[in-house]
């Protein structure tokens, strides 16, 4: 995908702005063609602008006051950018399949070519990353949830979708198979202010892995207990009423424990990538439900709708991967420490193994909304211990793990 970036010149903050653009279109995979790093000193720039828009399979026009002035300006007059959208609409009335796409970036009027056509609004820098993640699925002809009449897909519908699952070597603990896939790691924009630590975006291809269907409950955890009664100790809150009951997630796990759990049943921890992948199931949303707090609790227990209560597993739910409670509840260990991002395409990251301690992630039941976006991160001592703290289990190719069931 090949995708010409036309903009009229103004100061250098505008500039930068467009630069940016194109450094992260080139991050997901798109060849984004700006003239300020291809044409060299005594090119001409007719030449360029003809050779490339001939190529581009789209071309993004940036909607400025200045840009619009330069469009509609009197024959012979308008310079570079005018040049450009002439060639560009010349294409499109010729019947080539290019794509013709405004990127409004201030302003309040489009030029005249584009006025009957959707655009891509970028004026609010808060949303930038929202506002991304939509235009590169666009570009890559990904196609977008039906929306409802309330505003969001129909977060009801995957609990009716069947689901690949396969039970564990040990234990019967049920895992989804995860697609392979790639997606937009870190913070979106409702997190960037909050969460510095899940910055910058990047994006990351993740290979198939299976993920538990639930995070691991006290009735599972007690078959482990059981069959290992001289080695195990009892969770700090086995005997607490608020936290002991079959069906509920077991709390008060130390990472030591969780992975000694995970290597009797045959399963290993989640990786961060891996547990932000399943948390998003192909959504770009701060939340895989969608945006906005009301949504969120209808998938997720956190202290808006919790009564401060530990919850049992699978009462929401759930996602498009056909996982429960990503969001709340418990917060979930990982296997990795909290890996530094940059804006590099990364497969199958890893953070640090050889430091005392480990990544935790989703939020719990008495936590705010923010604390529970599929971006937030946070780091625990492997040692530690909390009635809000459990784990979901994973099975992946590559570890020695026996086959499952």
């Amino acid at each position: 995908m090949k995708v010409f970036i036309s903009y009229k010149w103004e100061d250098d903050a505008q500039n930068m702005w467009v630069e940016n653009l194109a450094k992260d279109l080139r991050i997901a995979g798109i060849d984004a063609l700006l003239d300020k790093w291809e044409v060299s000193f005594g090119d001409s720039f007719t030449d360029y602008m003809t050779s490339k828009i001939n190529e581009a399979n789209a071309v993004l026009f940036i909607i400025t006051p200045a840009s619009v002035k330069a469009v509609e300006a009197p024959e012979n007059e308008g310079g570079a950018v005018k040049f450009e959208m002439q060639m560009a609409t010349a294409r499109k009335i010729s019947g080539e399949k290019m794509r013709l796409i405004g990127i409004y970036r201030s302003g309040d009027k489009p030029p005249h070519h584009l006025r009957d056509r959707r655009y891509s609004d970028f004026r609010d820098d808060s949303k930038y990353f929202k506002n991304l993640h939509e235009l590169i699925d666009d570009l890559n002809g990904k196609i977008k949830a039906y929306p409802l009449g309330g505003g969001s897909f129909d977060i009801w519908c995957f609990n009716e979708k069947k689901f690949e699952t396969r039970t564990s070597h040990k234990g019967d603990y049920e895992l989804v198979k995860i697609p392979k896939g790639s997606f937009f790691m870190g913070s979106t924009s409702q997190g960037a202010s909050f969460d510095e630590l899940a910055e910058p975006i990047h994006e990351v291809e993740i290979s198939q892995f299976y993920l538990g269907t639930y995070p691991v409950s006290n009735a599972q955890y007690k078959i482990f207990i059981d069959s290992n009664s001289e080695k195990v100790k009892k969770p700090i809150y086995w005997y607490d009423n608020k936290y002991n009951q079959p069906n509920q997630p077991v709390v008060g796990i130390s990472y030591k424990e969780a992975k000694m759990y995970c290597d009797w049943a045959g399963l290993i921890l989640p990786s961060e990538a891996q547990w932000e992948y399943a948390c998003r199931g192909n959504t770009d949303t701060p939340y895989w439900c969608g945006e906005s707090e009301g949504e969120l609790t209808h998938v997720a227990w956190l202290g808006i709708n919790s009564n401060n209560q530990l919850h049992p597993v699978g009462e929401k739910l759930r996602n498009p991967f056909g996982l429960f409670d990503m969001h709340g509840n418990t917060w979930e260990w990982c296997r990795d420490s909290l890996r530094e991002y940059s804006k590099l395409r990364v497969k199958d990251p890893l953070g640090s193994m050889n430091v005392y301690n480990r990544s935790v992630r989703g939020g719990s039941f008495n936590c705010s909304s923010l604390r529970a976006l599929s971006s937030i991160r946070r780091k625990r001592d492997i040692n530690y211990r909390s009635y809000n703290l459990g784990f979901r289990a994973a099975w992946s190719k590559g570890f020695g793990l026996p086959s499952l069931k």
